[in-house]
């Protein structure tokens, strides 16, 4: 994976690529080397950093959808919201993301969280 250059994975992650496609195409590219396995790939992208989506643009796609539906969405149901507009993001990205887009409604839904608690405590 040291012979490819990181600006050519960047750009096939930015255009979309699945890591068996980027594999598929360093294999036909590099046909005497070894090491291109999607999960190969997949690491190496994970190491240096590349994405799909820079954080700039997780945090304007999570601003916008927080504008529609509002602050009672956490991070799994602005997850599942996201992926009904066919935008797929990570859950952590999202989480990540909530924290900082809007800040004031992050931390309004952290204290409503005792309000779904059992107020009755279970013994066995």
């Amino acid at each position: 994976m040291e012979d490819v250059d990181m600006a050519l994975m960047e750009y096939m992650r930015c255009q979309g690529k699945s890591y068996n496609d980027i594999s598929e195409r360093l294999q036909t590219a590099y046909p005497n080397n070894h090491g291109f396995s999607a999960r190969s790939v997949r690491w190496y992208c994970v190491l240096h950093g590349i994405s799909k989506m820079s954080d700039s643009e997780v945090n304007d796609i999570i601003g916008d959808a927080v504008q529609e539906v509002g602050c009672i969405y956490g991070r799994r149901m602005m997850k599942g919201y996201l992926e009904s507009k066919s935008i797929l993001v990570g859950e952590s990205k999202v989480s990540i993301s909530l924290q900082r887009v809007p800040p004031n409604h992050y931390a309004s839904r952290r204290s409503r969280t005792m309000d779904r608690t059992n107020p009755r405590p279970y013994f066995a």
